[in-house]
């Protein structure tokens, strides 16, 4: 069953057995058909600008089965790498290892410290309760964006050192389906949730930029070059198929 929210026709819900999951509907002027992206907090649907109401409820009945399966793929996994809540004994995998969130209160701004088995986060003695979690969120997703340049920096200077070749830039950004990219200007782009990956995911990311310095596509010379840098890319390709999915920061 597909049920709209009343008063907003591009929210909805969808109920798969005994389960309601949330929908919502997300036009795009680029895309030429109706497709389905399951996340942790329910279904985003991609719409062509000229498809109707009934065409899109159609599809979702249709489409159940694998919704369901989808579903309960992503519950299965959803703390794998992220929380489910910001708070202390809570952890967060950082570059593959998990890590406990231990929180102290202290004066001045937040600020986090990585330790061998523990993200140690200062927060102000100010904090009023109702703000407790989220002044520990957004503390640790700075923390996270700052980790991930750094060693997004790295790998970059490591590898461009073997290329004899630098990008204009580097920086880290969220993407939601891309896990880097290279402008035509030469400024590489690194998705930020890699840093909770095992640091060789990271590393091929960067290399795989790296070389589109030299070529555009995806050809044989390009594939060489990346081999030449990590000689066992496949299996970065192959951990960011069975589980990058569940890397999107979604929470809250």
């Amino acid at each position: 069953m597909v049920n709209k929210v009343m008063g907003a026709d591009e929210r909805g819900t969808i109920q798969v057995d005994y389960e309601t999951i949330p929908y919502w509907i997300r036009y795009s002027q680029r895309t030429r058909r109706l497709h389905l992206r399951v996340k942790q907090k329910g279904i985003e649907l991609v719409v062509p600008k000229n498809v109707k109401t009934p065409a899109i409820e159609a599809f979702l009945r249709t489409s159940s089965a694998w919704i369901k399966e989808q579903h309960l793929r992503i519950k299965k996994h959803a703390d794998l790498f992220w929380p489910p809540h910001f708070l202390p004994s809570e952890s967060i995998s950082i570059e593959g290892h998990k890590k406990t969130i231990h929180v102290i209160y202290g004066g001045g701004k937040p600020q986090v410290r990585h330790l061998s088995e523990q993200l140690v986060v200062q927060i102000p003695v100010t904090t009023l309760l109702v703000d407790y979690e989220s002044v520990i969120q957004a503390a640790l997703l700075k923390a996270l964006k700052k980790w991930a340049l750094e060693r997004a920096l790295q790998s970059t200077e490591r590898f461009c050192v073997q290329l004899g070749r630098w990008p204009k830039s580097v920086r880290v950004k969220t993407q939601s389906s891309r896990w880097g990219s290279c402008g035509i200007h030469e400024d590489i782009h690194i998705n930020w949730v890699l840093i909770l990956a095992p640091a060789f995911v990271l590393d091929y990311v960067v290399a795989h930029e790296c070389c589109h310095l030299f070529y555009r596509n995806h050809g044989v010379r390009f594939w060489d070059k990346v081999s030449q840098l990590m000689p066992d890319y496949q299996q970065a390709e192959h951990w960011l198929r069975q589980h990058g999915s569940y890397l999107a920061f979604e929470h809250k």
